[in-house]
């Protein structure tokens, strides 16, 4: 989001490459955090409240991704890094399907499928 707030305020784009690194294989075990909390609020509601936990995860999914939407959107390359963040972006209703294909169609390459072979 703050990379969207400098090109709508400035109008540079600050990034060619983009590519998630976080354990979206396990999202809701601790392996991505909500940025709506703090990591140590963030790990109390986790013990305390799996559920809020799990929302927050997903809300943060989708701000995430509309964020690399618009920097892609002006020039910014994306890939996905084969851990699990756009399966868990779209299980939490994020646009990251490509557009007229199937539901099992990302809008980014995966660096493993698509950019490895």
């Amino acid at each position: 989001e703050r990379l969207v707030y400098e090109l709508v305020t400035t109008g540079e784009l600050l990034v060619d490459l983009g590519s998630d690194q976080t354990s979206c294989h396990n999202p809701f075990s601790g392996g991505y955090y909500p940025v709506q909390l703090g990591f140590e609020e963030a790990k109390q509601l986790l013990s305390t409240n799996p559920g809020k936990f799990r929302t927050l995860v997903q809300e943060s999914l989708k701000r995430h991704v509309a964020a690399i939407n618009r920097l892609a959107d002006k020039g910014m390359f994306f890939w996905d890094y084969g851990n699990a963040f756009l399966l868990e972006a779209q299980r939490a209703g994020a646009d990251v399907e490509k557009r007229g294909a199937n539901k099992t169609e990302f809008r980014y390459p995966s660096y493993v499928q698509h950019i490895m072979g």
